[in-house]
């Protein structure tokens, strides 16, 4: 669920984002590791069900990032026990709605 994600103990330095619904910010645990970046690269995306997503900006993958904080792909699931849907490219458009608002019918 996303609440263990934002909360886990090695993530450091997480913030709302200012510019949309439901996205924050943190540092990569990946990018700390290798190149002892302190710049928040991470992002993690909420989705209503209560499931999460993450993508490093400098392209860690998502298995490693759950690994360095000591998390599986089990706490991405929300509370309905599913993923969330996610269609290629997700992380290059920000949230234009809430996610627990449905979409207007136009772009549904």
């Amino acid at each position: 669920m996303f609440a263990n994600i934002v909360n886990a103990p090695k993530l450091r330095r997480c913030v709302e984002s200012g510019r949309a619904t439901d996205d924050y910010y943190a540092c990569c645990p990946a990018c700390d590791a290798t190149l002892g970046d302190d710049r928040r690269r991470l992002l993690i995306r909420r989705y209503s069900n209560d499931s999460a997503s993450l993508h490093c900006l400098r392209r860690c993958p998502e298995w490693v990032i759950l690994a360095r904080l000591d998390l599986t792909a089990q706490d991405l699931r929300g509370k309905d026990g599913k993923m969330p849907d996610l269609e290629p490219g997700w992380f290059r458009h920000a949230r234009r709605y809430a996610g627990s608002l449905p979409r207007p019918l136009g772009e549904q």
